[in-house]
């Protein structure tokens, strides 16, 4: 018998749990698709990515840290505005219609299918009274990774932005009439009397120490980038479209990130079982290399299919795919070695234990067979599929691995969740195609990379602080933090588009001379 057969002895399966008793180690199987599915990693992965609406997604964020309990919906926010005291149409038909377009031009934020105001999604949250007490769709654990972006490198939550957030949100000075009408509306409906509470729930029980510490770089332009827009001097709706705005492409951002870290981490880790010399990349070098995974053009250009732009584009389409089975292989594993690792172990940490424990390794393998035959019982496969697996020669963590993804190979398209929580979310979070998107879609072409120039704008002053200006070459390499690059033949129209809005600023013909500013 050897010495793998001889520990596997030890371990029992007994009423859906693994255990090893003389070692005090145990867990249990899942008991339904849904748990083998399961793929929230505190340190790097803690939300269920769902499409919304910015504006939506940012308000529903903004409410959970203040644990205030919405009730009211924005059709009822919508009936009682023309019937308010404040309002006076006198029989004037004309003038209600006008009321009606203002509302909806400035405030509504309807969804794409269908630009009637009976299908808004959510309105325009530019009060703390619009997000305490106006519905928002369930975000799916969202705040999580906004709680997760602003601790910083110490584990320090940086709380200073969430009060300056709210005290922006608070502020009635730079209110226009409409904007008291319906806070009127609001408190009227609500009948509002108590003040809010300042206590927040911005911290998030994560381990820094331990696990991945992916989340720092975005971290950190996420919290710049943050304080930048409370620092602008412009109007408080202005800000708040730019905070709904921000959100959005920093968590599409840190979902195509991640999705890039994790594939990378799991092919390592098949590789090392499969007994091939591995380096595991610091996350530095994953950084280094994200730099240029985001090569951009503009919508003007001709964009051939060959276009890295196009290419890199479907390549990240396949990361958000395949990252879905990817987290759930993570998760799974990190049930099996909790017992010994705890709960955070990466994939660097459980191959490290398995290479200098004989006796741990068995039992991730025979924890990941038992994973895998109890998945086969009730996943969407076929008998050959099941047949196939059984018998081939690829480790346990790649079966099952394997079996997940034919899982889903099975559904139809619009029902693959990888397919529904991966690229169609960066969609609704970018507003793909719009002009602070830099997602576009083109006949002939598909999907591609292509920078809108309202976020090109909005870059330009998350970057120079207000006032100052820094060289052009220096801001080709602070977006490139972000994922960006201009490709080859974009960067004349990427300084074309800067001249033309005036933040660009030339002293000679030499790009040494030339300079790239703020407005605001």
């Amino acid at each position: 018998m050897s010495f793998a057969d001889t520990i596997k002895n030890r371990i029992s399966n007994t009423g859906g749990t693994v255990s090893w008793e003389e070692k005090k180690w145990s867990f249990k199987l899942p008991s339904i698709q849904k748990e083998y599915h399961e793929r929230i990693l505190d340190d790097i992965f803690p939300f269920s990515p769902v499409p919304l609406k910015r504006e939506e997604m940012w308000a529903g964020i903004i409410n959970k840290i203040l644990d205030s309990k919405a009730e009211l919906s924005v059709k009822e926010l919508l009936e009682q505005i023309p019937s308010h005291k404040l309002v006076n149409y006198d029989n004037n038909i004309e003038l209600k219609e006008r009321l009606d377009i203002l509302l909806e031009d400035l405030y509504l934020i309807k969804s794409r299918s269908n630009k009637s105001t009976k299908n808004t999604s959510y309105i325009l949250p530019f009060h703390m009274n619009i997000i305490k007490n106006v519905k928002t769709g369930n975000i799916r654990k969202l705040d999580n990774l906004f709680r997760l972006l602003l601790i910083d490198e110490n584990g320090n939550v940086a709380a200073d932005i969430f009060e300056d957030l709210v005290d922006l949100l608070n502020s009635v000075d730079s209110l226009t009439p409409l904007d008291n009408l319906i806070l009127n509306v609001l408190s009227d409906i609500t009948n509002q009397s108590k003040e809010q509470k300042k206590t927040y729930k911005y911290n998030y029980d994560v381990q820094i120490e331990g696990g991945y510490p992916f989340v720092q770089k975005q971290g950190q332009l996420f919290r710049r980038d943050m304080r930048r827009i409370i620092e602008m001097h412009v109007s408080n709706i202005e800000k708040i479209r730019y905070f709904t705005i921000l959100i959005g492409i920093h968590f599409s951002l840190y979902l195509i990130r991640v999705n890039y870290f994790v594939d990378d981490e799991v092919q390592t880790f098949f590789d090392a079982i499969n007994g091939k010399k591995v380096h595991w990349k610091s996350i530095t070098e994953h950084h280094t290399g994200f730099q240029n995974k985001l090569p951009f053009t503009f919508r003007e250009l001709k964009t051939p299919l060959t276009s890295n732009p196009v290419v890199l584009h479907r390549e990240m389409q396949q990361k958000l795919y395949i990252g879905y089975i990817n987290m759930v292989l993570i998760k799974m594993l990190r049930r099996i070695a909790q017992p010994v690792l705890g709960k955070d172990a990466t994939l660097k940490d459980i191959w490290s234990k398995m290479s200098n424990d004989e006796e741990f390794k068995v039992w991730i393998e025979y924890g990941m067979e038992m994973v895998t035959k109890s998945y086969l019982d009730i996943a969407d496969l076929s008998s050959e599929d099941k047949e196939m697996l059984l018998k081939s020669k690829k480790s346990w963590p790649e079966c099952f691995y394997e079996a997940v993804k034919r899982h889903y190979a099975r559904k139809k398209p619009g029902d693959r969740i990888p397919n529904t929580t991966g690229y169609r979310v960066i969609s609704h979070y970018t507003e793909r195609g719009s002009s602070f998107s830099f997602l576009a879609t083109k006949g002939g072409v598909g999907d591609y990379y292509a920078m809108g120039q309202e976020l090109l704008i909005l870059l330009v002053h998350l970057i120079v602080k207000q006032g100052d200006k820094i060289s052009y070459k220096n801001f080709l390499k602070e977006i490139k933090e972000y994922g960006f690059v201009p490709e080859n033949n974009a960067e004349p129209e990427l300084l074309k588009k800067l001249d033309e809005v005036g933040l660009l600023q030339k002293f000679s013909d030499s790009g040494d001379a030339t300079y790239v500013r703020t407005i605001f």
